[in-house]
């Protein structure tokens, strides 16, 4: 079994906590999003307080790409109906920004979720692939998921990325390779990973469904509390998928993160541990991390798109830095749950 349960809440802390749970219909038409999230205070005393919580429902057509429906909570004004029609992919996340410029810019719970959409889709390609046929193979239980021998679908359901674009997909690389060879891109079963519930702490997690066969779920966590010199922040990235009666959680991606920063909010250090991930060159993208240190959290999201690009990098890391940008909205709750003022 690979990959990091929950860790306890520690006293004096924020929570963050968010899921997008993938299924396909019967027809094998169209993709259902369903996202939920919650940022929960823990008190110096132990005492847990709900500071928001967000929901997100979107429908996908997958022959065309578009969001044929998609709602979203909280927002009063229903503006997200506003997406409708506007691809999943590509051009979604501009789409947000120009239709709710606010929602995409405040570190908000909803305005995570609707960042996680395009990736949502992309990812769902290894499930629709699965469905339509082509068989995983048997991975070994280690820490990095090796795929072995290519057993492909007549015809890859979603473009494979770029060569070049990531460690993964590096010219020369197994991924690489394998298209360049096959045509598509190799499966592999994955490792077992353990639960994000912890029976010691039911308040660990916002309220998870169980997972039905073939369906996969995107799940975050990320932790804030003060520190002496400032915040130490602790976080996990993970993609799992469920495609047997067996319902066991298989990792697809998953990384743990460990930074610091000083109490206006900058990062002062940072590790980032990969768990479970598709190719062999992946993990050597860890150490581009470093490159985060001096940056304030409110810059992560423009700084990593912008500078954290190449093989020396990866693409599934890049989004789980990214979205430690948000923590610098909520970042100044940590404070107050120890009765001090944040000085960002």
């Amino acid at each position: 079994m690979s990959g990091e349960t929950s860790p306890l809440r520690r006293p004096g802390s924020v929570r963050r906590t968010s899921t997008i749970d993938i299924t396909c219909d019967d027809s094998g038409t169209r993709l259902h999003l369903a996202g939920a999230g919650r940022d929960l205070a823990t008190t110096a005393e132990g005492r847990t307080q709900v500071l928001a919580t967000a929901g997100l429902r979107a429908t996908v057509d997958i022959a065309s790409g578009t969001v044929v429906a998609i709602e979203g909570h909280p927002d009063t004004d229903a503006r997200t109906s506003r997406l409708v029609g506007r691809p999943s992919g590509s051009g979604f996340r501009r789409a947000v920004r120009t239709e709710l410029p606010d929602i995409a810019s405040d570190g908000s719970l909803l305005g995570l979720l609707l960042d996680e959409v395009p990736v949502a889709v992309v990812i769902a390609g290894s499930l629709l692939r699965r469905r339509a046929g082509e068989k995983p193979v048997r991975a070994s239980g280690s820490a990095v998921l090796l795929p072995g021998r290519q057993l492909v679908a007549e015809r890859p359901l979603r473009p494979s990325p770029p060569v070049d674009v990531c460690a993964g997909w590096a010219r020369g690389g197994l991924l690489a390779r394998t298209v360049k060879e096959t045509g598509k891109p190799p499966l592999s079963e994955g490792p077992e990973v353990p639960s994000l519930r912890s029976p010691d702490d039911p308040d660990a997690w916002h309220p998870l469904a169980t997972m039905p066969v073939w369906s996969m779920r995107r799940a975050r966590r990320m932790d804030v509390v003060l520190a002496d010199s400032g915040y130490e922040i602790d976080a996990l990235f993970r993609d799992t998928r469920v495609t047997d009666e067996s319902a066991v959680e298989r990792g697809v991606h998953e990384y743990a993160i460990r930074a610091t920063a000083d109490g206006a909010g900058t990062i002062s250090t940072i590790e980032a541990t990969p768990h479970v991930l598709p190719a062999p060159e992946c993990p050597a993208a860890a150490a581009s991390a470093q490159r985060l240190v001096g940056i304030p959290l409110a810059q992560l999201r423009a700084h990593v798109a912008a500078a954290l690009t190449g093989t020396s990098t990866c693409t599934h890391l890049n989004d789980a830095l990214r979205a430690l940008g948000d923590l610098d909205v909520f970042i100044s709750s940590a404070a107050e749950q120890n009765g001090q003022p944040h000085s960002g």
